[in-house]
């Protein structure tokens, strides 16, 4: 028989993976807000040819983040 505090946690495998999950998702939302921050501190950023590629990992490491974030919560989501 399980008691009441082994049905509201999160299994181990899956609490290690919702943590890394999250870990990984704050790290590519702040890398993603912090690139295009560093385009405007460069020199040729004003040149859309030179900033498209930058940006476009930017978009890529927010879209990502957010993702692995709402993974992470899923992973992390408490069963009462």
């Amino acid at each position: 028989m399980s008691s009441k505090s082994d049905n509201t946690r999160a299994h181990g495998e899956l609490q290690v993976l919702g943590m890394v999950l999250l870990s990984m998702g704050l790290y590519a939302i702040v890398l993603g807000l912090t690139v295009p921050l560093a385009l405007l501190s460069w020199p040729g950023a004003g040149s859309i040819d030179a900033s498209l590629d930058f940006l476009l990992l930017a978009v890529i490491l927010l879209v990502g983040g957010i993702l692995m974030l709402l993974v992470s919560l899923f992973c992390l989501k408490v069963h009462w």
